[in-house]
């Protein structure tokens, strides 16, 4: 099978340049959605397992917005509780600021364990850099007077690191 790789660069925007973002979503498009889907769902459902976290690691590197969508789509619909834990804690890993607009929903479910890695995907995404403070402004506001314990920690811990890199905005500050 030949690749047609101006056809790749064409559909995923690396007309005169290319990254690694860009560099991951080819990979993505020659793998095919279904893959990532299935690469998703099999985390889910194995968590723990030795090619759970293979295809964690995968997802990661890759963080194909096709895996952030089936995460967020398992936690809001499935009906069991585990899967739901199971696909936000994957989605910390895959994410990236498109998911922004989700993580008030993950800081108000009823589960404590959602709310701890809504908290983690704002964590995981200043600490890579894939969003920025003004971005998480807001969520880091909530975070750091939510009720869940972990997520304050959460917060208290994003604080430290923000502040060691000398960024943390103003309205972040102790009392």
């Amino acid at each position: 099978m030949e690749i047609d790789w101006n056809k790749i660069a064409r559909k995923i925007g690396a007309i005169g340049h290319c990254s690694t973002r860009l560099g991951n979503a080819a990979i993505v498009e020659l793998l095919g959605e279904e893959i990532v889907q299935q690469a998703v769902d099999h985390y889910v459902a194995e968590c723990g397992s030795h090619g759970a976290e293979v295809a964690r690691q995968v997802l990661w590197n890759l963080q194909p917005e096709r895996a952030m969508q089936r995460c967020y789509e398992i936690y809001r619909t499935d009906p069991d509780l585990q899967r739901k834990r199971n696909a936000v804690d994957l989605l910390r890993a895959v994410a990236d600021d498109r998911v922004l607009p989700w993580v008030p929903g993950l800081l108000d479910d009823e589960d404590a364990m959602i709310q701890s890695y809504g908290g983690g995907v704002v964590d995981q995404l200043l600490w890579s850099e894939l969003a920025t403070v003004e971005a998480c402004r807001e969520l880091l506001a909530e975070m750091e007077h939510h009720a869940n314990q972990n997520v304050r920690e959460t917060h208290a811990f994003i604080r430290q690191y923000l502040d060691e890199r000398e960024v943390a905005p103003e309205g972040l500050d102790e009392d």
